[in-house]
């Protein structure tokens, strides 16, 4: 099974320069990397090809309290785990040719069937254009750009939402629909 996802702000006709980020692309092979096999035009989208992460973002695992009890499955144990998922991952990915992930969230960050975190949505930079949200750097929300410093901001809010299991920010007096 795969994962097929609109490559957005492209028409199919890839610069140089695109070219050479997504074949960069297709060298990344680790554990907790998803793998990208290549891109596909059906009709007029162009779209990537992506190892599926069965079990979903971690941001749905960790609204799933129905599936999975806080005192059998969110432990300590196990955040843990995740977060030293996470790490592995970005510490391969900053060590690599892509250097940097520049999107990181809860949402780029899938589980598989064995419960293993593997982060997607790294390498498109030259592709697609760059997220304002809640899990960016705020240097990166007043100047346009990225940095691995900024993945480590994004990371730290990723392991408050781990440990809280709560969205982005959440305080006792917000809710979820904020």
């Amino acid at each position: 099974i795969v994962l097929l996802k609109e490559l957005k702000h492209s028409d199919g006709y890839f610069s140089e320069r695109q070219r050479i980020a997504l074949n960069a692309l297709l060298q990344i092979d680790y554990y907790n990397l998803i793998k990208f096999y290549g891109t596909v035009k059906i009709d007029h989208e162009v779209l990537g090809v992506f190892e599926y992460g069965e079990r979903g973002s971690l941001r749905y695992v960790l609204n799933e309290r129905i599936s999975y009890p806080e005192e059998t499955f969110m432990d300590w144990e196990f955040k843990i785990s995740v977060m030293y998922d996470i790490a592995k991952g970005m510490s391969y990915l900053h060590s690599s040719h892509i250097e940097v992930h520049g999107h990181l969230k809860s949402t780029n960050c899938v589980i598989d069937n064995r419960m293993v975190v593997k982060i997607t949505g790294f390498g498109f930079n030259t592709i697609l254009s760059p997220d304002r949200d809640l899990w960016t750097a705020p240097e990166h929300l007043r100047k346009e750009g990225i940095s691995q410093k900024g993945d480590v901001y994004s990371f730290a809010i990723i392991a408050q939402e781990i440990m809280l299991r709560n969205c982005t920010f959440y305080t006792k007096a917000c809710s979820d629909q904020a």
